[in-house]
């Protein structure tokens, strides 16, 4: 997976010096009135195939910039830095000043506050989810237990999923699931990428005995 870092410069009116941020990916400069702001879990399989090669292309053609955050890009940025959080979120926001941010499998760092930032500001948000993240299953093991079944990680996806302008999830079944613990919500389904097939390299397939075993997940 590639990872595209390009720098940044915010300045810290609090602390009166120039700062500088690394964003994951960033895909800027079309000038264009689309412009979204991701936060993501992790740059995994989920963010690629839901969101980078489509909005990429998107990209490519002119539509639209996009900029991506990951939760560890800025538990980092905070530690090193030094910087106050709310500084934080304001100076990403006025920098990209997106007209819709999306939470791709978000919750921490500070997910209700960026939340909270957006609404202040009067961006669309949208909460992106592709596995029943408050529900997870003692069976999957303590690390990943520990990664995402803490009561704070669950309460502020929880939070989120409450609060968004719309629920995107990635089944029709988990939409159900959602749309049942949060009636008030707008919930959308879609399934991955349609899109990805335009990105294959198509090739002619020798038939022979060899039985080739696929496998993704956790």
């Amino acid at each position: 997976m590639m990872n595209i870092l390009k720098n940044i410069n915010l300045f810290n009116s609090e602390q009166n010096k120039h700062l500088e941020i690394q964003y994951d990916i960033v895909n800027r400069g079309n000038q264009s009135k689309k412009r979204i702001l991701i936060f993501v879990e992790n740059l995994n399989a989920t963010y690629y195939l839901s969101f980078h090669y489509v909005l990429e292309l998107l990209h490519q053609q002119g539509e639209i910039d996009f900029v991506v955050l990951s939760s560890k890009t800025i538990l980092n940025y905070l530690n090193k830095q030094g910087y106050q959080i709310d500084s934080f979120i304001n100076d990403v926001l006025e920098d990209i000043k997106p007209q819709t941010v999306i939470f791709s499998r978000y919750g921490l760092p500070y997910g209700k506050l960026i939340w909270q930032n957006c609404q202040e500001k009067q961006i669309n948000t949208i909460n992106h989810i592709d596995d029943d993240l408050l529900n997870i299953p003692l069976s999957l093991g303590q690390k990943i237990q520990k990664q995402h079944g803490n009561q704070e990680v669950i309460q502020e996806r929880a939070y989120l999923l409450s609060h968004v302008d719309l629920i995107y999830a990635s089944t029709h079944y988990l939409d159900r699931t959602l749309a049942k613990r949060f009636p008030h919500q707008k919930v959308f389904s879609g399934i991955y990428a349609p899109y990805l097939g335009s990105l294959i390299n198509k090739s002619t397939i020798l038939k022979t005995n060899i039985l080739t075993i696929g496998y993704m997940g956790s």
